[in-house]
């Protein structure tokens, strides 16, 4: 966890950087509530250093925590913490999903188990080839050749007493009957929330980056309006995914030549998104997202360095 001094430096360079905008910007109105403060990149509201303290500023994790994020930079608790709750825990399950299809999660699901016709309840584990042998562990097990496997636990306490019974009873009489064997994961997926957590994400990464003159761009309105709107948050179509990425790359591509769409390209794993340029004008994220959908898939541009912690760039230039 990012320590005292850390998140002290974070308020200063992102308070500093903020003033230095609204002075070119000549805009004294701001300069006057947000002196000495911090601004939430989410929801704009100003913070004292106080708040860090009181911990209504928060280490913020991007891309999230529980999908491999890192600390980057400060958002207020309000904003973080319905983040967590909303999309970013949709976002986990989305990834939970992926990693249990491909045999790379490293612990078992709660999922529904039928042979011939007859369900159970209980966890389901799928293993490649590298993960230790699991059948210890569990009552059955679906191996293949080429290694790893299915294997998969009733669990007594989740399930209807009379159909625990009945899978049991029919299980033991089975002998060398034929099987029919079908398992289906119970994690229920908000897809749409899901899809808001990575464009949060990919947002708030641009911001390190750039600074507070891209994401005080108009264009960026909506987009702060639907993360307050919480459950009720749409975004268009910004977040695609290429499910054969490695999980850890990182990468942020701003994409500015002539003839091809103007957009920053933040990727994150198997997780694509795409943001307006700087400048983007009268461009709005609905233009952006139906740019990209007609567009020939080919993005180059000038590649930025991952952040650490926010660089700020653009607030720097003269």
């Amino acid at each position: 966890m990012a320590k005292q001094e850390t998140k002290e430096r974070w308020f200063r360079e992102g308070a500093d950087s903020f003033r230095r905008v609204m002075v070119r910007r000549r805009d004294t109105q701001r300069l006057a509530k947000y002196e000495n403060k911090y601004p939430c990149p989410l929801c704009l509201d100003p913070f004292p250093i106080e708040a860090i303290a009181d911990r209504r500023l928060t280490v913020e994790h991007i891309p999230p925590e529980s999908v491999g994020g890192s600390e980057l930079l400060l958002t207020c608790a309000p904003c973080n913490n319905k983040s967590g709750t909303t999309f970013d825990a949709e976002a986990t399950k989305v990834d939970r999903l992926r990693s249990l299809a491909k045999g790379t999660h490293s612990s078992a699901v709660p999922a529904q188990f039928s042979v011939n016709g007859l369900p159970v309840n209980g966890d389901l584990f799928i293993a490649d080839a590298n993960q230790p042998d699991p059948s210890a562990e569990y009552e059955f097990s679906i191996e293949p050749q080429a290694g790893g496997g299915i294997y998969f636990a009733p669990v007594e306490r989740i399930n209807n007493p009379t159909d625990f019974a009945r899978f049991d009873q029919a299980w033991n009489g089975l002998g060398t009957a034929p099987l029919r064997i079908s398992f289906s994961p119970r994690i229920r997926v908000d897809q749409a929330r899901a899809s808001v957590s990575w464009i949060r994400s990919a947002y708030l990464a641009a911001f390190a980056v750039l600074g507070w003159h891209y994401a005080l761009q108009e264009v960026f309105e909506p987009l702060r309006a639907q993360l307050k709107a919480d459950k009720a948050a749409t975004l268009p179509d910004l977040h695609y995914e290429e499910p054969a990425a490695d999980r850890q790359r990182r990468e942020i591509l701003v994409c500015e030549i002539p003839g091809q769409t103007r957009c920053i390209v933040v990727a994150m794993g198997p997780h694509v998104v795409f943001l307006p340029p700087y400048l983007a004008g009268r461009l709005s994220l609905v233009d952006v997202a139906t740019a990209v959908k007609q567009g020939d898939g080919e993005f180059t541009g000038v590649a930025a360095d991952w952040p650490d912690s926010a660089r700020y760039e653009l607030d720097r230039l003269p």
